[in-house]
């Protein structure tokens, strides 16, 4: 299981550190969508998603922090993907990377659901 939060925490974490180094990328095609929140707002959300991934991976057992990282990640990976989709449905096309936000938004969702079923060890 810290495994799942070590991949979706590094993930956060390029997301963090792209936005503001190459911000060209985040102002054109399917990432306009995005333009709902400032940069900023997702910088900042990011980087937390990426801090409490960490806290997630290194304290497993605690599950309220499981649980909260994995439903921010759901909700951030699916709204990405809703994001995306509401500007390709404009331009007529579907790119695969708004399935892989699905897939990663559910997988998220998943885990989520899964670890709050399992037995709170208090560690």
């Amino acid at each position: 299981m810290p495994g799942f939060n070590l991949a979706m925490g590094l993930f956060a974490t390029v997301w963090a550190v792209l936005m503001p180094l190459r911000p060209e990328t985040f102002d054109t095609g399917r990432f306009a969508g995005m333009h709902w929140l400032p940069d900023a707002a997702w910088i900042a959300f990011f980087a937390s998603l990426a801090l409490l991934h960490a806290a997630a991976f290194l304290r497993p057992a605690r599950s309220n922090i499981v649980l909260v990282a994995d439903m921010l990640t759901a909700w951030i990976w699916l709204s990405v993907a809703a994001s995306f989709l509401r500007i390709e449905v404009k331009t007529g096309g579907l790119a695969p990377g708004t399935f892989i936000y699905v897939i990663m938004g559910f997988a998220a969702l998943c885990h989520g659901v899964y670890c709050a079923g399992r037995p709170r060890t208090g560690g």
